[in-house]
């Protein structure tokens, strides 16, 4: 799993940052999906992904408008 986050590293250059903390951990909002297990339930980022393997990336998203009681 690092690998490939080094090789879209170096295809995405910043994108890193994006995914992974200054400690090399999986920020707490990112999450991978090797086929349909979360590398966080299996090895982490030492996860071995296999050739041919499907991977999704999700990011949590979070936030909103507040309205006002007051608002239609």
């Amino acid at each position: 799993m690092r690998e490939i986050i080094d090789d879209l590293d170096r295809q995405f250059p910043g994108l890193r940052p994006q995914l992974c903390e200054e400690t090399g951990n999986l920020r707490p909002f990112v999450n991978i999906f090797l086929e349909r297990d979360n590398v966080r339930d299996l090895r982490g980022l030492d996860t071995p992904v296999p050739e041919g393997a499907t991977l999704h990336v999700l990011l949590s998203v979070a936030g909103g408008a507040h309205h006002d009681q007051h608002d239609g």
